[in-house]
């Protein structure tokens, strides 16, 4: 009884620190009520949560275009990277402001984050102590700094919080309680609905881990049924996301098909640095890597003996896959050839750190807690790694501020003051993934660069010499308003990205809306009148939403009247 009510205190003393924490690191990186931001990525994420805003007060959601993006051609970020997760945040953020919405968001997934690992560390070694080491480390890791604050790769660093979840749903499916593969459904729902590619490199993770411990599945046959109905499960509940996404994907060939060069691998020496790095004050090159803190954990392992812990070999498969990960980074891996070929779209290899980052996170736990055996020296040992994660944090704030790349700030009036969208950035729109690529009827067509957009992006052309006179542009709710006059048929074409869902009427009259050689949007005028455009959706996009809500409901359902009939049973 004593024992239980201290390891009770533990946890909440856990949970206060690792508040503490979460808040320090907001706190250190954004002070005052701005963010500052240095990654390439900040102005398309802080764009994605204000169309977001916009279409929660236009009542165009869960169906929009950012007509502003794009210099105003209008481009679908929502329909390739789901917003579901952001939905509360931006909520948020239209009662107060995108500064308050955004910390909000980082507070939440890094609370949250540190849970879900200490979750998964205990039901798998069945280790307080490792369970408290492995959370902290992991949660405040070096890589996952560098992903959040200096890369800004806000998708990727939600996917973090979720990755403790989806193994632990794959541990109760391969060897604990089956009857639990709900938890694998939720992760691997929650992985989609925040980052798909995290989520393609996620599922690799889980078959590689399926081949290792086939034989649990081979020794009891229910653990593949049941891992078949969590794939089954995650489709409905996640159609937001990936329903959507296919539609467009099926209609139409866009950049994000074509194949990223592979010129961002890492040199040995930058490998290292990343392995040692965390701690160096006035270092403002900032590198991808696990960082000295999880370097030392898996160092001590050369410090144990094999026999001294059963969970030793499960942890060491952990790591040995996490050190390979490290290795796959380097500059003279050929990701060009097979097999590495296959899993191109990741673009980066070192985003394969997340996931070193992870398995060295929760086996380096267990290290330590086997290494030190006695309690007052667990205290100690705790301790430095909170002392440790405090320094990490305020060393790289400091450095990030002071950075000369720091150059983007978000004020209370939710407007970024530097740089502006233009051609040289891309209009803040990464590089152009969901823009048109090829297109069916004109497979040599290409849509041309960021300085054709700029330059085209406020001139209709017509075939026929009609005039087009623009009426309105209701910006809220993204309807255009024309006087068509022709004399003869004529084919139109308008300044905005074509993509699946656009409609138009002339007089009040339903006509489709085609899509130009140049991945705009084309119109057949057969007569004078006025022309009404919109991006209006399609059906699957709006029911989507419904399917995704109704399937979690359905399974939050089954998840209480499993746990009641567990109990009542007891």
């Amino acid at each position: 009884m004593i024992n239980e009510k201290k390891k009770n205190e533990h946890f909440i003393l856990f949970l206060l620190i690792l508040a503490f924490l979460s808040i320090l690191m907001i706190f250190c990186y954004h002070p005052e009520n701005k963010l500052y931001q240095i990654g390439d990525d900040v102005n398309f994420h802080y764009r994605r949560i204000g169309a977001l805003i916009e279409s929660l007060s236009n009542g165009t959601f869960p169906v929009y275009i950012d007509n502003s993006a794009a210099n105003g051609m209008g481009y679908a970020t929502k329909w390739f990277y789901s917003d579901f997760l952001l939905i509360p945040f931006a909520l948020i953020a239209k009662y107060t402001s995108i500064a308050i919405g955004y910390k909000s968001l980082i507070f939440v997934i890094t609370f949250l984050c540190g849970l879900f690992t200490f979750k998964l560390t205990k039901r798998v070694y069945n280790n307080n102590f490792a369970a408290y080491i492995s959370a902290i480390v992991y949660t405040f890791s070096y890589y996952r700094l560098f992903d959040l604050y200096n890369r800004s790769a806000l998708g990727e660093a939600i996917s973090f919080t979720f990755l403790p979840i989806v193994f632990l749903g794959l541990y109760e499916v391969i060897k604990g309680d089956y009857k639990k593969w709900y938890i694998l459904t939720i992760g691997f729902s929650l992985l989609l609905l925040s980052h798909l590619l995290s989520s393609f490199m996620t599922a690799i993770f889980v078959i590689i881990f399926i081949i290792i411990y086939y034989k649990d599945f081979l020794k009891n046959t229910a653990r593949i049924k049941y891992l078949i109905i969590a794939g089954l499960v995650t489709i409905p509940i996640v159609a937001y996301a990936i329903f959507p996404m296919f539609e467009q994907m099926l209609s139409n060939e866009f950049y994000l098909n074509s194949k990223m060069p592979y010129n961002e691998k890492l040199p040995i020496t930058t490998i290292l640095k990343g392995m040692a790095g965390g701690f160096t004050p006035n270092q403002f090159e900032f590198l991808p890597g696990i960082g000295i803190i999880l370097t030392i954990m898996v160092i001590s392992r050369i410090f144990i003996k094999k026999s001294e812990n059963k969970y030793l070999k499960s942890a060491d498969i952990s790591t040995i896959i996490g050190l390979i990960c490290i290795i796959l980074t380097a500059s003279f891996v050929p990701w060009a050839r097979f097999p590495l070929s296959l899993i191109s779209t990741i673009q980066f290899p070192w985003r394969l750190l997340e996931f070193s980052t992870f398995l060295l996170s929760v086996s380096g736990g267990l290290y330590l807690s086997v290494l030190i055996k006695k309690r007052k020296y667990k205290y100690i040992a705790m301790g430095v790694i909170i002392s440790a994660s405090l320094v990490l944090i305020t060393i790289n704030s400091y450095n990030y501020l002071n950075s000369p790349d720091l150059n983007y700030e978000l004020n209370q009036n939710n407007t970024i003051r530097n740089p502006k969208p233009i051609t040289d950035n891309n209009f803040h729109l990464g590089n152009l993934e969901y823009v048109s690529h090829k297109f069916p009827s004109y497979p040599s067509v290409r849509f041309p660069n960021t300085e054709y957009m700029y330059d085209r992006s406020k001139e209709i052309k017509t075939e026929k010499n009609s005039i087009v006179e623009k009426i309105s542009e209701d910006d809220g709710v993204g309807v255009y308003t024309y006087n068509i006059t022709i004399k003869e048929k004529d084919n139109i074409e308008f300044p905005k990205l074509y993509y699946k869902g656009y409609s138009a009427t002339m007089n009040g009259k339903n006509i489709p809306v085609e899509e130009s050689n140049e991945g705009l949007i084309e119109i057949s005028a057969e007569e004078s009148g006025q022309l009404k455009l919109w991006y209006g959706g399609t059906f699957i996009q709006k029911i989507s939403l419904y399917i995704t809500g109704i399937s979690i409901l359905a399974l939050c359902l089954f998840v209480y009247l499993t746990g009641k009939k567990k109990k009542k049973t007891e």
